[in-house]
């Protein structure tokens, strides 16, 4: 979980730093038009699978390294997988062909957008596939080597290839280098856990892919469902609105996004650990994960909403003129990715059970409250519209399914999470309060600087008063601060 938080770290930074930098570097109208050349790769990755990696993660989580069982498993996924994309592929390329030179009328942005869906189905999404060895290992260090790589390499090549040409295509072209570095590494760390093995074990594997897939099967509505309410926003301002609003919503959304890699980078590290416990019949186990997930993700991530969605307007104007268009949007975004994290640690709870029915019918549920309220939102508030949409669907989700582990995994009892859920609420909204007051009434960019200041300690004074982090947590806390101190396990709160 180290790592999983190192990586999260590193890479929000690294993307914040690249997100800044390309805007001001492109403008606002490029990086609308990079939004829209990257919507079909994004669908594509949303609908291009039927949820086999995590099945994989699964079946692998309770395996040795390098044994000739992970090989078994993994190769004949992977070609599932790959003949998945390449189909689902051909449907997208037609139909994002239409769009783009249809109701989008962009159609210059044909060929960068078919280059990049090349570049995934023949890079990325081998990629993906190596990643479910990494997480069903716990290799955090491994996963944050490989993503580090990606994202340091496509600020580079993003920022040297402005001076070649000013065009949608430099960013582009940045993008499918990054996915070929990222894989060359993965090829080289993933050999720690997966070994080639006969075609006779191979062949064995793809006799167990119907078992595989009875599990992930149950999981594709869910992700279909997922998947559009996830690419909806662009399409949908793309054909009511103008390319503008486009590129500061995609900037948007694209800095508040690295808040939901917090989640995944979370779950490939508890999900593994929480099959482990199911497959021994521990209860207690998984319960104690996702108490602990939940809280030590969620109090930092909080923050980020609050002071965050306070310097909103002024955070926006970093990226140049024009973003800050997209100033409440990006304060309904922090929100939602930030509460999409904590339906994902329960969505884990529920999937470590061998419960994806259950998942399944959340997420189906969830996207059509999201694209229910997105069309008539999004036709009177533009992106502000689309971005609530999503932090209300978001939110009843997390609700119900916080309901749900409450009954079955708590025993109805969730006293440590709701004694952080209000330190939250009281902070968050005190620092959000503050944080907004003096970013509006100051000069930029210092209000903004001592909004976010303010709004940081207020928010951190507030949950340690109001108990959000226990005594004993403080103490753990303060010894692994301690060069070589043992750190014993804190009791449950």
């Amino acid at each position: 979980m180290g790592f999983a938080a190192t990586s999260f770290v590193a890479n929000a930074f690294v993307q914040l730093l690249s997100s800044v930098l390309t805007a001001r570097l492109y403008g606002v109208e490029t990086i609308g038009e990079y939004a829209l050349v990257t919507a079909p790769w994004l669908t594509l990755v949303l609908f291009s699978n039927v949820s086999e990696q995590m099945a994989l993660v699964r079946e692998l989580s309770v395996l040795p390294a390098r044994d000739a069982r992970v090989g078994r498993y993994f190769f004949p996924v992977l070609a599932l997988s790959t003949g998945l994309t390449v189909s689902v592929g051909t449907i997208i390329t037609v139909l994002s062909v239409a769009a783009l030179r249809g109701p989008i009328d962009e159609p210059d942005l044909v060929a960068p957008a078919i280059a990049v869906l090349v570049g995934y189905v023949v890079l990325e999404n081998v990629s993906w596939n190596l990643d479910s060895v990494f997480s069903a290992f716990r290799a955090g260090k491994e996963l944050l080597v490989v993503r580090l790589t990606q994202v340091v390499s496509f600020l580079v090549l993003a920022v040297g290839f402005r001076s070649v040409s000013e065009t949608v295509w430099s960013l582009a072209i940045a993008t499918l280098i990054s996915f070929a570095l990222a894989f060359v590494v993965r090829l080289a760390l993933v050999r720690r856990f997966l070994t080639w093995v006969p075609r006779g074990e191979i062949r064995a594997g793809f006799g167990e892919l119907p078992r595989l897939l009875k599990f992930s099967l149950q999981l594709v509505p869910g992700a279909i469902a997922n998947g559009l309410s996830s690419q909806a926003a662009t399409w949908i301002l793309g054909s009511i609105t103008n390319v503008r609003t486009v590129g500061a919503y995609s900037r948007a959304a694209n800095v508040a996004m690295r808040i939901q890699e917090a989640g995944f980078r979370a779950s490939e590290m508890v999900f593994p650990a929480m099959v482990e416990h199911a497959h021994a019949g521990n209860d207690d186990g998984i319960r104690d994960d996702l108490r602990l997930s939940i809280r030590t993700w969620g109090l930092p991530l909080f923050l980020l909403v609050a002071v965050g969605a306070g310097v909103a307007e002024g955070a926006l104007q970093v990226f140049g003129e024009g973003f800050d268009r997209a100033a409440n949007a990006f304060a309904l975004l922090l929100l939602a990715y930030t509460l999409s994290v904590v339906s994902l640690l329960c969505g884990d709870v529920f999937l470590a059970q061998g419960r994806p029915t259950l998942a399944t019918m959340l997420v189906v549920v969830r996207s059509a409250v999201m694209i229910g309220l997105m069309v008539p939102g999004a036709a009177w508030y533009g992106a502000t519209g689309a971005a609530g949409a999503l932090a209300a669907g978001f939110g009843v989700d997390v609700l119900v399914r916080l309901l749900i582990v409450r009954r079955t995994v708590f025993g109805g009892h969730l006293e440590s999470i709701a004694r952080t859920g209000i330190a939250i609420l009281v902070g968050g909204g005190t620092a959000f309060a503050l944080s907004r007051a003096l970013d509006a009434s100051l000069d930029k960019p210092w209000g903004t600087i001592l909004g976010g200041l303010v709004g940081t300690a207020v928010y951190g004074a507030l949950v340690l008063a109001l108990g959000g982090v226990s005594a004993e947590e403080r103490a753990a806390a303060r010894r692994r601060l301690r060069p070589g101190a043992a750190v014993p396990t804190p009791p449950p709160s």
